[in-house]
């Protein structure tokens, strides 16, 4: 449990020639289940594709995923062990792709389907499909559901290949407070099954962050503002702070926090 998943030194990204990010230095041991907090705009969403091997680093900076080395490594296959749901995937056209399809492709951590799959990974995907209730949308396309639904293809097509690191990036923005609940008590059954397995969850809603989330980090502006236990960063003045509005913490019954503005 002590090896790094995730490994960030002087991490700077440009984008644009503008700086998105600037000086993160972070680590994340296995095991570690890691919220990322921040308001719009604070470089989540770029923090994401770093991870992912979509953006680098300026020079410099060192990132290392799952023992894998930028510009030492193959991207391609660092990706088949790291499961991700983001609305970023939409960028790469899953627009006519049948559910069926973009969940099997996970296997390859593909954008689309390129070779037969086996008996047994249909097997996995039926099965995948149906712990998420979207097994009725199999030969669906993508661009006719809806978004909650959407992410629900997103999250079973992450899982299936058994990652080691899973990025979920603002997974519960277009579910209804039922579909959001049921997701979050997923993440505590999937966290007790997968020992091995170490879970990023990026947010902008206290609310989403659940007692399986003991560590996290506040983005603002393209910095890490904070880093450390859960109960140390949902503090009314650091959140007032990181998203530069009064805000107020409401406890609820089962350890989690609600944010409103004062």
């Amino acid at each position: 449990m002590n090896d790094c998943v995730i490994k960030l030194s002087d991490v700077c990204v440009f984008r644009d020639g503008k700086e998105i990010l600037h000086g993160i230095n972070l680590d994340i041991p296995q095991g570690r289940h890691t919220f990322i907090l921040g308001p719009n705009g604070s470089g989540k969403t770029t923090f994401v594709k770093l991870l992912l091997g979509h953006l680098y680093p300026a020079y410099g900076g060192d990132v290392e995923i799952l023992g894998r080395r930028f510009g030492e490594s193959d991207i391609r296959e660092m990706r088949r062990h790291i499961g991700a749901a983001s609305p970023l995937l939409n960028e790469f056209g899953f627009t006519g792709t049948t559910v069926k399809d973009i969940i099997l492709s996970g296997f390859d951590s593909s954008i689309g389907l390129f070779r037969e799959p086996s008996d047994e990974e249909i097997l996995i995907a039926n099965q995948e499909m149906e712990k998420f209730s979207i097994r009725t949308l199999a030969d669906r396309t993508y661009n006719t559901l809806s978004s909650g639904e959407q992410i629900r293809v997103l999250i079973a097509r992450a899982l299936i290949n058994s990652p080691e690191l899973l990025i979920l990036d603002e997974p519960c923005v277009f579910l209804d407070p039922a579909g959001r609940e049921k997701l979050l008590e997923e993440l505590d059954v999937l966290s007790a099954n997968n020992q091995n397995l170490t879970i990023i969850y990026i947010t902008q809603r206290t609310e989403d962050i659940t007692p399986l989330f003991q560590y996290g980090i506040l983005l603002s502006q393209g910095k890490i503002f904070a880093e450390g236990k859960t109960e140390f960063l949902l503090d009314e003045n650091k959140l007032s702070t990181v998203f530069q509005t009064p805000l107020q913490l409401v406890k609820g019954k089962n350890g989690r926090s609600w944010s409103i503005c004062k």
